[in-house]
């Protein structure tokens, strides 16, 4: 069963984010039990945006985006304060250079952190090649390609190409 307008989303897939999100709850207030959650930086990386629908396979194009998390809390980060970026494109590349940053080690030679893209506004073009998740990662879900110009978060913003 699928909830309605929710681009293929299954009720197990809510479940098991849920009990996924409330694990991380249980970590974090473990962490600050024992006294270093604020001085720990934590990194999550999603791995991968939501599977397209079996509606969107059949007529070819997208519904609506396809985002991936990556939430940073830096040590000593303020309470409250939350900083968003649908602008930038972020890659896993960046991830090492990224842990160093954060530990104040020079990463210079691994090149660019996660906060090098954002802060020096690094706007390389943004494209997204949907590939099939059912086991077959190596076969593009439809047979063209999106380019995201401003945030991505606004589907508005997404123009599709096919690719023949």
């Amino acid at each position: 069963m699928l909830y309605p307008g929710n681009a293929g989303i299954t009720p197990d897939a809510v479940t098991t984010a849920r009990g996924e999100f409330e694990i991380l709850g249980m970590w974090f207030d473990e962490m600050k039990k024992l006294g270093i959650y604020d001085n720990s930086t934590i990194i999550i990386i999603g791995d991968h945006g939501r599977q397209i629908s079996y509606e969107e396979a059949i007529a070819e194009k997208l519904d609506s985006e396809i985002l991936t998390g990556l939430l940073i809390k830096p040590a000593g980060a303020e309470h409250g304060k939350l900083r968003t970026d649908t602008e930038s494109e972020l890659y896993n590349v960046y991830f090492t250079a990224s842990i160093l940053e954060y530990a104040g080690i020079d990463h210079s030679e691994l090149g660019v952190s996660y906060n090098d893209a954002i802060t020096a506004e690094l706007r390389t073009e943004r494209i997204l090649r949907p590939y099939d998740f059912g086991g077959h990662y190596d076969r593009p879900a439809l047979p063209g390609v999106y380019r995201i110009n401003g945030n991505a978060a606004d589907f508005s913003n997404w123009e599709y190409t096919k690719i023949q």
